[in-house]
């Protein structure tokens, strides 16, 4: 179906003293990336309705690129927007 890859810089902004991105920011980015996919499929504004969850495996450091991805799972019925 539907799918985008978003690339992100880590800024320092979003870090904590430790210099690791913290992760709110990081879930910010997958809901940018979600919304980006359903918008470009719908033609129109889309909300986040449902996130699974988030596994962190290692932590992102403050000026590191990072990619992320979304692809649309499921479609119910298509709306005139």
């Amino acid at each position: 179906m539907h799918s985008i890859t978003l690339r992100f810089m880590a800024a320092s902004g979003a870090s904590s003293a430790s210099g690791r991105i913290q992760g709110g920011a990081v879930l910010l980015w997958v809901d940018e990336a979600g919304l980006a996919c359903a918008s470009a499929w719908a033609h129109c504004a889309c909300v986040t309705a449902f996130m699974g969850g988030a596994s962190f495996l290692r932590p992102v450091r403050s000026g590191a690129l990072g990619a992320v991805g979304a692809g649309l799972a499921y479609a119910g019925s298509r709306r005139t927007c």
